[in-house]
């Protein structure tokens, strides 16, 4: 029986689990009781209220208007149901709501781009738009014109047999609905067909301050705007302050400071100011007082000003009037001074490209997932130090697999700063300028490439990224390549005639190496010469005293893999790659090291010498080069030896 049959009978009704839906709620400042036993959720105080709709604001009308939408709120609870269904009285589309609608859509569009969504354990169930109740609905007369929602919680694959449990039987589950982001509305009661239902622990919040962006529009779903996605991710709950036409308005958060305590702030504001006019001298001013009073009300939560993002001047050129050109500079020069507010780029936060914006300034769905990433991005690295994401890439990388080996060893080595660390990902640039990336977490991967990655070469160590980054980073090649690790704790062999000829080799010798060495034009200016220096280079030598001539070499890559291995003609299938290969993995071992190399799979001779030497060989389809041109060689080039 399904739970809107139960709802209309009198005589079942009763079966159902009942409760306000005011105990659930989440986001909110606070609540008005309205007759029924309705409540209206709140996200602005009194007081904000009073200053939102005051004459020092832009648009005070505008503001009383949006200032009731409930953008961020929800109600989370546990029920071991099967169904829910939620009550609620939404208000009329605010007129400024559907003119910026109409005006992203091109033509008048009388639909919703709005409504009410779930979650259920973390799997998202599309929005839906609630219907209306008649007079003649049986058993509940005192739902008549208000609007019912419901949600089959149900998970097919949950049950045995693929079949759901029945009500009551099956796990929890921990439910989120969304309520809707573009109007207000009043909530009344929940009702589930299980035994259960429980409210959701309130978690730390996240508090955003900002406008139409932070508010949703566009998203078409409340639970898709960027600051439920930001939240989401950092675990917290949203008190979402996002209100349609904002700029930096003084005295906007007076006393918010008295009913909450965020964990973390984003303010996000700015946009507004391409449309009106507006002189440099005051927006100065309000940009400098609100950030003074935001950090005067929470002087210790890290804060995240975003700049404004990209957005199409050719569609809708900035008012002629307008200081918009200097908002940036503004935002840069206020928070200089409060030490628990960094700035975020606008320009990074979401690709300049039109299929992530509705409109000329907003971001769809898809624009807004990339921003909350970046924003998580920005609160996990601009709030850490160099050795604090050392020490956390490191910990990461401990249990991670063989792909993620040469990462960490980089890492360790010191050759590597980490420039992002995180359970899902790490992100190191080398001293060379090649970027690694582990990511297991593909979502959270990409927004830190977006955030901090330069369009060079990029080593993902994460099988079925590599088209993503493509696509994200603007590349046209993939390199795959075999990682090869020396994994053993005794040292290689080495013929101990041969061992007689080997030596580490000085600068002098730069122009042999360069005239041998088949890869010579990937090296860059000055590459070679630091690593002859730092005595990185083996080479074998025949001959006796003034007559010994240099026959191969063997050196490393500026990351510290093994490589540029080189006989000439003329002295190959003696054995010297492969002792020279040899001495090169004991040296690295007598500085506590473990020895790897990077082979691509057509270089079959380096393979068999990788195996020969002992060398653990890591899949090819594990990872891979990504550039906008051909990276050059790297690993071990030991074809010439495998005839010896």
């Amino acid at each position: 029986m399904a739970l809107l049959e139960y709802l209309g009978s009198a005589e079942d009704r009763d079966l159902l689990t009942r409760a306000s839906a005011g105990d659930f709620l989440h986001g909110v400042v606070g609540t008005t009781r309205e007759p029924g036993g309705w409540v209206r959720p709140q996200r602005f105080t009194p007081g904000q209220m009073r200053v939102l709709t005051s004459c020092m604001a832009w648009h005070p009308g505008l503001f009383r208007q949006m200032a009731r939408s409930t953008a961020g709120v929800c109600l989370r609870f546990r029920t071991d149901g099967s169904e829910v269904a939620l009550s609620l009285r939404m208000d009329a589309e605010p007129r400024g709501t559907r003119a910026q609608l109409d005006h992203a859509e091109g033509v008048p569009h009388r639909g919703m781009h709005d409504g009410v969504s779930c979650d259920v354990n973390g799997r998202h169930l599309p929005v839906r738009f609630p219907v209306t109740l008649g007079k003649g609905f049986p058993g509940l007369r005192e739902l008549a014109g208000t609007e019912l929602v419901i949600f089959n919680l149900s998970d097919p694959g949950e049950g045995p047999d693929g079949m759901p449990p029945l009500p009551g039987f099956g796990a929890l589950h921990e439910v989120t609905i969304w309520l809707p982001c573009l109007r207000g509305c009043s909530v009344g009661s929940v009702w589930t067909d299980g035994l259960t239902l429980e409210p959701v622990e309130q978690r730390p919040c996240l508090l955003v301050l900002g406008d139409s962006i932070a508010q949703g529009f566009t998203c078409d779903d409340p639970a898709l705007s960027f600051p439920v996605r930001l939240a989401e991710r950092l675990g917290m709950d949203v008190l979402n302050q996002g209100l349609y036409g904002q700029v930096f308005q003084q005295g906007s958060v007076t006393g918010l400071d008295e009913l909450v305590s965020p964990a973390r702030i984003v303010v996000e504001y700015g946009t507004n100011y391409r449309f009106e006019p507006c002189g440099v001298t005051r927006t100065e001013r309000d940009v400098s007082l609100f950030l003074g009073e935001v950090s005067r009300a929470w002087p210790d939560v890290p804060t995240v000003v975003a700049e404004p993002l990209w957005h199409d001047e050719a569609t809708f050129p900035t008012h002629a009037g307008s200081c918009f050109s200097e908002v940036n500079r503004m935002i840069a020069r206020a928070v200089r001074p409060h030490g628990q507010m960094r700035v975020a780029k606008g320009t990074k936060l979401v690709d300049h490209d039109g299929a992530y914006f509705s409109d000329e300034d907003h971001p769809n769905a898809a624009g807004a997932a990339q921003m909350a990433g970046r924003l998580y991005v920005a609160f996990q690295t601009l709030f850490t130090s160099a050795e604090e994401r050392r020490s956390r890439a490191l910990q990461v990388l401990e249990g991670a697999p063989l792909r993620a080996f040469a990462l960490a060893e980089e890492i360790r080595r010191g050759v590597a700063q980490v420039l992002f660390a995180d359970e899902g990902c790490v992100l190191a640039r080398v001293t060379d300028g090649n970027q690694v990336i582990y990511a297991p977490d593909h979502e959270l991967g990409l927004a830190v490439l977006g955030s901090l990655a330069e369009p060079t070469l990029v080593t993902v160590c994460e099988p079925g990224l590599e088209r993503a980054v493509m696509d994200l980073m603007g590349f046209d090649v993939v390199d795959p390549y075999h990682l090869c690790v020396y994994q053993k704790d005794r040292p290689a062999k080495v013929a101990a005639k041969l061992a007689e000829g080997i030596r580490p080799l000085s600068v002098e010798f730069a122009d042999q190496v360069r005239e041998h060495y088949a890869f010579a034009q990937w090296l860059a200016a000055g590459e070679l010469e630091a690593l002859l220096a730092k005595g990185a280079f083996f080479g074998a030598f025949e001959g006796e005293g003034d007559s010994q001539e240099l026959v191969g070499f063997v050196g490393e890559h500026p990351e510290g893999s093994i490589g540029m291995l080189e006989v000439f003609p003329g002295h190959r299938r003696r054995g010297w790659g492969r002792a020279l290969e040899a001495t090169k993995i004991n040296a690295c071992l007598e500085l506590g090291q473990t020895p790897w190399t990077e082979v691509y799979p057509y270089n079959k001779a380096s393979l068999k010498l990788q195996k020969s030497l002992g060398l653990t060989t890591n899949a090819a389809t594990e990872q891979c080069f990504v550039s906008a041109s051909h990276p050059g060689e790297r690993g071990v080039d030991a074809e010439a030896d495998a005839r010896s």
